[in-house]
């Protein structure tokens, strides 16, 4: 999915960012305007909530990022914590780190795109389309949630070029979400494709030649996470997170049926773009590139459903594919409007929150200040 055209006008770096910074701000507001969190429930701590059961732990790390009686989904997450630690956010200031993540996250989509040529109008509409995934509203709407940060890596995994792009993320985003780690293989194989050059579909031999590459840049920078997390855990259930994820392995079958409500809400009109880029590849690299993007969208769901819960949420692991769909897309004038298009729908598709088997509505913000004033 490699794209052609004029690179943009040369700009200054400064005027650049300012303007990709105003983009992902606008999107963010355009988009927690129709999809606003419950305002309600934020008013005030409440422990077991959507809106603060992360929260509360979050916040109790950044007072101490190695308390030992965190919980477990936390536990090895620990570089925002640190980092609010470090710079002394206390009390609820830590809780912006989540929308620094966010809007840095739009303003590097935005940026990256515009180094690809990729037209402004494609350019929002795709920040619109991820703005609205189920990644985003969570952390928008949950407190605590600092999954843009992680995908801030997984963008440079994507859609960089050079060793940086592959071992800065991987030495760092670990230690903000595993997630990292489970979207990887996806991220790894859409950039392999994406920076082929244009040429007929390639042999297995050529193809695993280009993947390795890419993989040992990452499989080398992971190691030292690897090397602490095993020493760490060896013998210490609670590092190990052992009964959480037997717990999690055992009772993911409780949660199956909501998985296909779950994914759908997790992208929405996202999936057009994903399933375009699919295509695009099986056109332009052969089925052997297209059924491997396949077999590793399929295989990033499938672990998704078994390590989480919130269905909705991780749905954004397949950020990658997302991305390079957008870019085939950006290449033609046709493609570009049904891009357009896409964004506009998910602007109008309903949206949830899909946990478990709880799935919570979102609604537009003038209906939630309502709530908030006359209560619900």
């Amino acid at each position: 999915m490699k794209i052609s055209g004029t690179a943009p006008p040369s700009q200054s770096t400064l005027r650049s960012t300012l303007e990709s910074l105003a983009a992902a701000l606008g999107v963010i507001t355009v988009t927690v305007f129709l999809f606003a969190p419950h305002l309600w429930a934020l008013t005030e701590p409440t422990p077991g909530s959507f809106e603060w059961d992360r929260a509360l732990g979050f916040l109790r790390q950044c007072n101490n990022p190695w308390d030992p009686d965190v919980e477990a989904a936390l536990r090895w997450r620990l570089l925002p914590p640190t980092v609010a630690y470090w710079f002394g956010l206390t009390g609820k200031s830590a809780l912006v780190l989540a929308w620094l993540g966010i809007v840095t996250l739009l303003a590097q989509v935005d940026w990256t795109l515009r180094g690809l040529g990729v037209a402004r109008r494609a350019r929002i509409a795709t920040m619109f389309l991820v703005a609205g995934s189920g990644g985003l509203l969570t952390s928008m709407h949950w407190l605590g949630i600092n999954d843009g940060w992680y995908l801030v890596g997984l963008v440079a995994v994507t859609l960089g070029r050079g060793w940086r792009s592959l071992v800065v993320p991987c030495l760092l985003c670990v230690w903000v979400d595993e997630r990292f780690v489970v979207a990887l293989p996806l991220a790894v194989i859409c950039r392999t494709i994406r920076t082929a050059d244009d040429a007929p579909a390639e042999s297995v031999a050529g193809l695993l030649r280009r993947l390795a590459i890419v993989i040992w840049p990452c499989a080398l920078a992971l190691l030292p996470y690897g090397i602490v997390r095993i020493s760490l855990s060896v013998g210490d259930e609670d590092l190990a997170n052992g009964w959480f994820l037997r717990t999690i392995a055992s009772e993911f079958v409780t949660w199956l049926s909501y998985a296909p409500l779950g994914w759908w809400m997790g992208l929405r009109a996202a999936w057009f773009p994903l399933f375009t880029g699919l295509r695009d590849v099986a056109s332009a690299r052969g089925m052997l590139s297209a059924a491997l993007c396949a077999v590793a969208v399929c295989g990033t769901l499938s672990a998704s459903i078994v390590l989480a819960a919130d269905i909705s949420r991780t749905a954004i692991l397949l950020l990658p594919g997302v991305l390079c769909g957008s870019i085939s897309l950006a290449r033609t004038a046709r493609g570009e409007r049904a891009l357009v298009v896409a964004a506009m729908a998910g602007l109008l598709l309903p949206a949830m929150h899909v946990s478990g088997t709880s799935a919570e509505p979102i609604h537009w913000l003038p209906r939630e200040i309502w709530r908030l004033i006359h209560g619900f």
